[in-house]
């Protein structure tokens, strides 16, 4: 068993000063609590929100791919915030009543805005070589997503980058398989897989 932790980069749809819509690879749980940093640019600012609703898209897009709806726990403020104020000429205003985030327009986004979420995905190995690994998890990493990875067995931390995403389809099994190259070993990681190839072959 192990983690990998991880930036993973979310598209964001629409971008509003008191939430935004996500487009996903995988169901986000409604109530779940995020945390990361919001990119519009070269502008960026930590950001908090929790899951207000999750629905899937097309049945053909393989992945498929989901539509989720955040929501910030207070008025965003910041470099972000400032931007979402230009776009909409200054009109949006700073009211504090729940009711009026609705009147708050959202910006649709044109591949311009991400959200950077930071996760720890528990993952469990099912190969290693001096490349790389491949891995099971219920969490679907894309391809070109970079981490650490940090194994029980052996003992290991070492920094990666996914290469493949394969669902699985068979009961029981965790849902996705995920190939990763490993971005550098040092003469100390080396020693550690190879110690252990050596050990799993005896």
């Amino acid at each position: 068993m192990g983690v990998v932790e991880t930036w993973r980069p979310y598209w964001v749809r629409e971008l509003g000063l008191y939430g935004a819509l996500l487009e996903t690879v995988e169901p986000l749980t409604p109530t779940a609590r995020l945390q990361g940093r919001l990119t519009v640019g070269s502008r960026q600012q930590p950001m908090q929100a929790h899951v207000r609703h999750c629905r899937a898209l097309s049945a053909r897009d393989k992945p498929q791919r989901y539509v989720v709806g955040v929501a910030f726990p207070d008025r965003l403020v910041g470099p972000v915030a400032e931007w979402i104020l230009e776009q909409t000429s200054g009109k949006a205003q700073a009211p504090a009543a729940a009711s009026e985030r609705r009147r708050v327009r959202r910006i649709k986004c044109a591949r311009e805005a991400e959200l950077w979420l930071h996760e720890l995905v528990q993952v469990e190995l099912i190969d290693i070589s001096l490349g790389g690994t491949l891995f099971a998890s219920k969490t679907a990493l894309e391809a070109g997503i970079t981490g650490q990875l940090r194994l029980d067995r052996p003992r290991l931390a070492v920094d990666m980058e996914v290469r493949r995403l394969d669902p699985q389809t068979d009961p029981g099994r965790l849902p996705f398989r995920i190939a990763s190259s490993f971005v550098s070993l040092d003469e100390s990681q080396r020693s550690s897989i190879a110690a252990f190839l050596k050990g799993a072959q005896n």
